[in-house]
Parts: structure tokens; sequence; C-alpha cells
């Protein structure tokens, strides 16, 4: 597999993909040595955890021009990201204690029940090129902490970066086979998803996505996505500066080229600012400096992949077509490297693509509207559920206008840009709410025997129905004296449709971490 410069187009590297064996046999060592990993207390693995921070700090300027090389990142947003993804270990490290403690659920006389969190085991990390180390740290790190051992398989368009990770990883204390790195492309994705890791965690495009979940839904173990989005933005008529509204939103829309997940797509401005507004963001675009992502001041290098290339010019084609103006850009940049301008189209529709499908690239469309209310509606128009932001000098307004946004991550004008993992199809929720570690934890108990026997009776169309019947199960265990698991039984709880909202808070911790949970009785 060739490593290719994206600025440069100039081969760095042709490494080996990892064959089927390879693969199997990485696979078999991760359960052998995930076993002994997990036996290793909490306060050794923070430890662990917080060498490798240290250890990306030390290394952040030689780590950072690897990852400038293979995705075209300007450099200094690449030491923005490892640094980033440092302040992300750090939250999850200091707060290992206390989300992994055992919760006391019930203690009266002798008895005593209570949750206990344990690994799920052994989980695959499927993860994305345009933050590998932002991305990657979300999963690997607290997966690491809870005691599993992972598979981590980088984008191909990122894989030098993924090895590093490794290499670091290992240099700061975890064991050999607690942590391997899956090297390839589609082909070892998919060897991945025949294998029987006990959970699956992928960042990427909706398509890969939906093609993982259906591949790993019916082994009925956890399965995480963070996929597109199309997320809009919304500039109400009470801004104060324009100028800085205009800039920071410029800066949301076309940062590591419009290459993030929760990049502005759309914005949509009230008319009463729009002219100042559209005036001020063209002279924001015009004044970065595009080019070789090496070189100092550059805001906008190469784009990571040849293809999108293609794509971005697709998408401005329609816009003109159906009658949008490009004000700056529209075209990609003649010479070495996968160069395309910084676009700007006004007088967009949402009969435009770049409107509605997810572009993730240096264009943006910006559409006027009246009013909040029309506002609210095109927002609201998208198959998407990422982010949603507001500008408005009131903050109680823009609370109001974002609670009617369907996107369980929203910015109001006191925070534009904050970045959640929130996923349009499995919501994952933000990276540091309480439950961050248990989304690896599993600790096996008979019901988990009981789910895949009623799946084999009456297949499940998702995994949502699995969690949802799963809860069902806890319902009557806890609720029903000396009830016993019946195939009637079972059938009787669907019936009834009981429904975990109107259970105590025990049973919405399993709401927000959608794992199974080990009830321990000790006597």
């Amino acid at each position: 597999m060739k490593i290719v410069n994206p600025a440069t187009e100039e081969i760095i590297r042709d490494i080996q993909e990892d064959s089927p064996d390879s693969v199997n046999q990485k696979f078999k060592l991760l359960q052998a040595a995930q076993v002994n990993w997990q036996k290793v207390t909490l306060a050794q693995r923070i430890e662990i955890l917080r060498t490798f921070s240290d250890l990306l700090e030390k290394n952040v300027e030689a780590l950072a021009s690897i990852l400038t090389s293979e995705v075209g990142k300007p450099l200094q947003q690449s030491r923005n990201e490892i640094n980033g993804a440092r302040a992300r270990i750090k939250w999850l490290t200091d707060n290992a204690d206390k989300y992994l403690a055992d919760e006391v659920m019930i203690q009266e006389g002798n008895l005593t029940e209570r949750i206990s969190y344990e690994p799920l085991g052994v989980v695959c990390n499927i993860s994305a090129w345009n933050y590998p180390y932002l991305v990657g740290v979300n999963v690997f790190v607290p997966a690491l902490l809870a005691g599993n051992a992972v598979m981590y398989k980088p984008s191909e368009y990122s894989t030098l970066t993924g090895l590093e990770i490794e290499r670091l990883l290992k240099q700061a204390g975890v064991p050999n086979d607690v942590f391997h790195v899956a090297v390839g492309a589609r082909s070892v994705g998919e060897l991945l998803l025949e294998l029987p890791f006990n959970g699956y965690f992928f960042t990427g495009s909706y398509k890969t996505g939906k093609y993982i979940y259906e591949k790993v839904a019916p082994k009925m173990v956890p399965c995480q996505l963070e996929l597109g989005g199309k997320d809009p933005l919304y500039v109400a008529d009470d801004v104060a500066d324009i100028k800085a509204v205009a800039a920071s939103t410029a800066d949301g829309a076309f940062y590591n080229n419009g290459q993030s997940c929760c990049a502005v797509e759309r914005i949509y401005v009230n008319e009463k600012v729009y002219d100042q507004y559209v005036d001020e963001f063209i002279k924001e675009v015009k004044s970065w400096k595009i080019g070789k992502p090496t070189e100092a001041a550059v805001y906008i290098g190469s784009l990571s992949r040849k293809d999108q290339l293609s794509f971005l010019e697709t998408q401005v084609q329609d816009a003109v077509q159906k009658g949008g103006k490009v004000l700056v850009g529209g075209k990609r940049i003649d010479g070495t490297g996968y160069y395309f301008e910084p676009t700007v189209i006004t007088n967009a529709t949402h009969q435009m693509s770049m409107m509605r499908e997810e572009s993730f690239g240096p264009i943006i469309g910006i559409m006027k509207v009246k009013s909040d209310d029309e506002a609210i509606e095109l927002m609201k128009d998208t198959e998407y559920g990422l982010t949603a932001a507001v500008y408005s000098n009131n903050q109680s307004r823009a609370e109001n206008i974002l609670e009617q946004i369907n996107s369980s991550c929203i910015s109001d004008v006191t925070e534009l840009f904050r970045i959640f993992r929130i996923d349009s199809t499995c919501k994952t929720d933000k990276p540091f709410h309480d439950n961050s570690l248990n989304r690896y934890i599993f600790v096996p108990t008979h019901f988990q025997s009981l789910v895949k026997m009623y799946c084999d009776l009456k297949p499940f169309e998702n995994n949502q129905k699995a969690r949802r019947f799963l809860k069902h199960l806890l319902y009557l265990r806890y609720n029903i004296p000396n009830f016993q698991f019946t195939i009637q039984n079972l059938l009787i709880a669907e019936k009834k449709n009981l429904h975990w909202q109107k259970q105590p808070k025990f049973f919405y911790k399993c709401q927000a971490t959608p794992f199974h949970l080990k009830v321990s009785k000790r006597f």
C-alpha cells in the first residue's frame, strides 16, 4: 500500500498491508493478552495513559510533521490536534476512578446489590483520517483504561500516524499484545468485521457506517458510530459585532479545509444583517494564505483525498446551474497536489446538493432568511443530526431556536464550536459526559443468553430493539417477585411494551450506557 503526500503527490512510503493470516494472528494475541491487562490495576492503567500523553507532548513536532505529510493539513493545525488530544486524555485519566467505580444499588442487612463495571474484552476501533488523534483517543484511551484490548485500524490515509500511536502507547507501558494496528484499506476492514470482537467503534461516512452496523448487528455486540453531518448555523439579526461573527463562522466552515465532522456546512443569515455579514465573510476568506501545509501561516492546505476534488466541482456546478452565485473560489487549483479554492456561494437554495449532501471540503452555501422561524425550518430540513449552532446576543432566543433543532450537539452565542461526538444514526453523546468510560464496559450475565435465545425465535430488526428488550428483562427481574424467564413471559413483556422511562435511576443508567450491566449479589 502506497502512502502518498496529498500536497506533493509524492510517495512517502510503501507499506505492507495486513493479510487474513496476520489479522487473525493479531486478534488471537489480543484475546490472550486482554485477560492479564484486565487484572492490571486501574491506577496503573491510568499512569500508563498519562505517560502516553507526555510522550505526545515530547514528540509533538515529529508527530505533527508525519500527520501533515499524510493528510495535508497545515502544520500548526496538526500541532493543535495533538494538543487537543492530550486535553481529552487528561480528562479521561482524571475521571477514570470516578466513573469505573462500583455502584451500590441496594444494601439491606446481609444483602448487597451492586453494579460492577468490567471491560467488553477485545474491541475494534476503525478510525478516521481527518483527525486521527482526536477521533482515536475518544475510543482507544477509554477502552484501554477500562481494561480492554484494542485492534486499531487507522484510515489508509493516516496509516503512519496510526503506527506512531501504537509505538508511543507501547513505549508508555501498554503491553505489546494489548494494542495492535491493522494496516490496510477496505479489504482489511472487511476482515475485521468477520472476527468475533466484543465491540466495534467507527468514525467515518454514513454509507460506510451503515454497512458496518448491518454487518455487526447479528453479533449482538456494541456498535458505536459517529457519522456524517450537514451542520447548519444561523446568524440572527441582533448580533452586534458582525465582523467577528463572520470571522468565527468562516473558521468553523473552513478549518482543516472543511474536513471536520462538526464543520459548519450551511449558513442561514437574517436578511437585516445579510449583506454586511456576507461582505465581512468574503474579506475573511480572501485574507487566508493558501499553500504548502509546511509553510508558515498557511491556513488552507491540500485536501487529503484526490477524489474529493471532482466531488466538490460537481457540487459547485450543480449550485451554479440552479442559480447560485460564486463570490470566491469555485475550482481546483492547478499544479501539484490536491488543492481546491475556498469557495463561497450565495443565492443558495435547498434544491442544491451543497445544501443537502455533506461536502467535507472548503465550500459553503449562504442563504438569506426573513425570520427565526424560517431559519428553524431550513435548519431542520436534513437527514443528518450531528451539530447545529446559532449566533445571537440573546441567549434565551438562541436556546429557544436550538431546542427546536433535531441535533444533539448545539452551540449558542456563548460557545460556537465545541466539538462533541454526536452521530446522525447512533448518538454517542459528547466525549466528556458522565458515561464516556462506561461505553467500554461489559459484564456477562444470563441476560445476554436470553436475548440471543429470543433473537433466534424472533429476529431483531436492529440493535435498538435488542436493547429495549434487555430493559424489559431488567424491569421484570426487579419488579415482579419470583419472576421466571420463559418464552411466554418474554412475549408478554414485549406485548406490554414496558418503558424504561418509568423505572428508577438504575434503568436510566442502562439507557445512558447502551451496553449490558452486571448486577452482582453478595450475601
